[in-house]
């Protein structure tokens, strides 16, 4: 016929061509794929069908196309081959594996991603064959090629486990790191799973001299959520770098609770305020009460972000505590005597008004209760006009 490749997919939209169209470009094969993956958004539901069915019926013959496609940049273009790979499941792999240990960049992580939706879909039993490829991808400089490996080593889950036991000894930092961050994800997205055999292991890589390893080894034992990592990761609060103390502060809230409290009010006192602050946060899900001393200490700090941390935390801990709207009304006074900024209190303050709801106005004609005074000195409004005020405001 002599036919162009875009001819013929026009000919996929009409009954009378369609057939013919359709013997001639499974003759074609690989060069008219990513027509055919573009025929897959063709505004004719014919010709999106046809589309689809010919990559189908290519098979194999079809992998390698699909795979630059996967590779390329067009998103819509990239989303229908993935789609067509997992259609063609098994029967895919052995290209696929070929990408991932090939010298090409891209296409190994074009691999790595097709690998990553077979495990989240559930699609081929050969998945296991492709561990190896994406634990060297680990160590590869490209992050993004890094990224893309664990992504599809998390989805694969236990089945990588024994391969990251090995990889955690590499003597690459890049594939040491990767392996211990994705035994914590895996751990993370499967809490049946139980790891904590690792915990010695991770705990010793606490004091590795790779910070990206110590990181890493942090998060993966909250992940992992194993009790006697309680010690290791409190003195791991005192490293020297900041991300390694944000992760040691995540992980002992997980893995102790309430009896965390005290070494987390250590932290708020970092000169750096992503420990602090995420301190403060995770303090403020734990919900003990005896931190409100703490926090009433850092409610007029300096940094507007941990200001409104410490405010955040109070207003989750025991909202309706009468008794903490008097701390944090005398807290408020004794800041604004030592020049201090006071609006983060009465923000706090007001807030837990509201939290109180209909026991707020009894409470506030109690005598004893101080509600901080409105209007212009000699022209206060009464107590119960304030605090209708105060909520109002909130």
């Amino acid at each position: 016929m002599g036919e162009t490749v875009e001819e013929l997919i026009q000919q996929l939209r009409h009954s009378e061509t369609r057939e013919s169209a359709e013997d001639a470009l499974l003759k074609i094969g690989e060069p008219a794929v990513p027509a055919l993956v573009k025929a897959m958004e063709d505004e004719n539901e014919d010709a999106r069908w046809k589309g689809k069915f010919i990559l189908l019926m290519m098979g194999k013959k079809a992998v390698p196309g699909l795979i630059g496609i996967v590779g390329g940049t067009d998103t819509a273009a990239r989303g229908n081959s993935l789609e067509i790979l997992a259609d063609i499941g098994n029967p895919a792999m052995q290209w696929i594996i070929e990408a991932l240990e090939g010298e090409d960049e891209g296409a190994r992580w074009a691999a790595a991603h097709i690998i990553e939706k077979f495990a989240k879909d559930k699609v081929g039993t050969c998945l296991r064959k492709t561990i190896p490829g994406l634990i060297l991808m680990l160590g590869e400089e490209n992050w993004e090629n890094r990224e893309r490996a664990a992504f599809a080593l998390v989805e694969i889950g236990a089945p990588a486990v024994p391969a990251l036991d090995e990889a955690m000894d590499s003597p690459h930092n890049l594939v040491r790191g990767g392996a211990v961050h994705v035994l914590g994800e895996i751990a993370r997205k499967n809490p049946k799973l139980k790891l904590g055999r690792f915990t010695p292991r991770l705990i010793g890589l606490l004091g590795n001299e790779d910070v990206v390893i110590r990181r890493n080894a942090a998060e993966a034992l909250g992940d992992i959520g194993d009790p006697s990592a309680f010690s290791a990761l409190a003195n791991a609060l005192g490293d020297e770098d900041a991300q390694v103390r944000f992760w040691a502060v995540e992980s002992l809230g997980k893995v102790g609770g309430a009896s965390a409290v005290p070494a987390l009010i250590g932290i708020f006192g970092d000169e750096d305020v992503r420990p602090k602050g995420h301190a403060i946060d995770t303090v403020g899900d734990i919900g003990d009460a005896s931190a409100i001393p703490a926090l009433f200490g850092v409610l007029a700090d300096k940094d507007l972000g941990i200001s409104w941390s410490a405010a955040n935390a109070l207003r989750k801990i025991d909202p309706r505590n009468s008794a903490d709207l008097r701390l944090i009304a005398n807290a408020a006074r004794k800041a604004k005597k030592e020049g201090r900024p006071v609006d983060n209190y009465w923000k706090v303050y007001s807030s837990w008004l509201k939290n109180l709801d209909e026991r707020a106005d009894a409470l506030v004609l109690d005598k004893k209760f101080h509600v901080p005074k409105v209007g212009k000195p000699g022209r206060e409004i009464d107590k119960t006009e304030r605090v209708l005020r105060v909520k109002r405001a909130v």
